[in-house]
């Protein structure tokens, strides 16, 4: 049995990526004046994650580009995503906007009247008429890498929802949380965390299977390129 290592708890998460790679600096705010000393201390921490993800799948890092799929017809462009390929397109798992400081007001997202720039903004990081999960991390956040890591592979679970078919085990169907692919059971009207028969979820040559008693049972997610 293969171990999913995008799904390990958070205490255990240190493997990730390599650990033995010289400290990440910590940038003071004298060196952050403009959104292109934010994309160079940004490019710095993410070339440690890239190493993460260099096959099982391999991950693209494109900078300056359209969102990525198949019937995408807008003409904007994020500033930054990773994704993987399925199939013939690549699919995006995360997308970010770099801006100096000052330009993201933490206090205003989530609220119902935000400024029209905080609207703008939301708007370049959706790209599209969708719901959206998104996290802030500030110039302070001194294990950005390991942020930027939970994101990608909280991305990569969502792909692989979205190519899995319906499944219905013991009378209950599983669903997955929109957020970050995890898989939960529904029936009529109730929703449970885990499986009321025991089925538990593992990670097999690269895709998910449901077991009982330690014998596969039925495919839940095929693998990503």
């Amino acid at each position: 049995m293969g171990r999913d290592m995008l799904s390990v708890d958070h205490a255990n998460d240190t493997s990730r990526y390599n650990r033995s790679l010289p400290a990440l600096p910590s940038p003071e705010p004298s060196e952050v004046y403009n959104e292109g000393d934010v994309r160079r201390i940004f490019a710095y921490f993410a070339s440690f994650v890239e190493q993460a993800f260099s096959s099982s799948p391999k991950l693209w890092h494109r900078w300056e580009a359209g969102p990525p799929g198949l019937g995408v017809t807008t003409s904007e462009t994020i500033d930054t995503w990773w994704g993987v390929y399925m199939g013939q397109y690549q699919s995006c798992a995360v997308i970010g906007e770099l801006k100096r400081p000052g330009v993201i007001d933490t206090e205003e997202w989530g609220i119902v009247d935000a400024s029209a720039d905080t609207i703008q903004l939301g708007k370049e990081i959706r790209m599209a008429d969708c719901v959206a999960d998104c996290f802030i991390v500030g110039k302070q956040a001194l294990d950005m890498p390991y942020w930027i890591d939970r994101l990608i592979a909280e991305g990569l679970e969502r792909l692989r929802a979205e190519v899995a078919g319906p499944i219905l085990l013991g009378g209950y169907d599983r669903v997955f949380r929109y957020y970050d692919g995890k898989p939960y059971w529904f029936r009529q009207g109730v929703t449970y965390w885990g499986h009321p028969h025991g089925y538990k979820r593992r990670f097999v040559d690269k895709e998910w299977w449901w077991y009982l008693d330690n014998i596969a049972q039925k495919l839940d997610t095929p693998a990503i390129s």
